[in-house]
């Protein structure tokens, strides 16, 4: 089996998606058994945020490679108007998952930071 960058990139994003569903399941969970306030729960919903955002990056990284416009000119299936519109959104996806702080779990700032209202 040859390896190449494609089957790398579907194949992270494929661990990332199975690792936020089980974290999504073990937020699930906690929630029915009412154990929100535990460390755990923080922590898998760290997990959460983060496998999200790495999905989103690694997605964006996907559609970057596979729609690039100077690549396999002679595949006639997606023009080439619509795979430079497909190419342009990757970019936009990418950058918008990286420059946008209120969203970014990486850098530390949620919507629940952000949102907070004192007391």
């Amino acid at each position: 089996m040859k390896f190449t960058i494609l089957k790398s990139l579907v194949g992270i994003n494929i661990i990332i998606k199975i690792i936020f569903l089980l974290s999504l399941v073990t937020l699930l969970y906690l929630d029915i058994e009412k154990k929100t306030d535990t460390l755990f729960y923080k922590k898998t919903d760290s997990v959460r945020q983060n496998s999200d955002y790495w999905f989103k990056i690694s997605m964006s990284v996907l559609i970057i490679f596979l729609f690039f416009p100077h690549k396999n000119k002679d595949f006639t299936l997606i023009h080439y108007e619509e795979r430079l519109l497909l190419f342009i959104f990757g970019w936009f996806l990418l950058i918008s998952e990286i420059i946008n702080p209120y969203l970014n779990p990486i850098l530390g700032i949620g919507l629940k930071t952000v949102c907070k209202t004192s007391p």
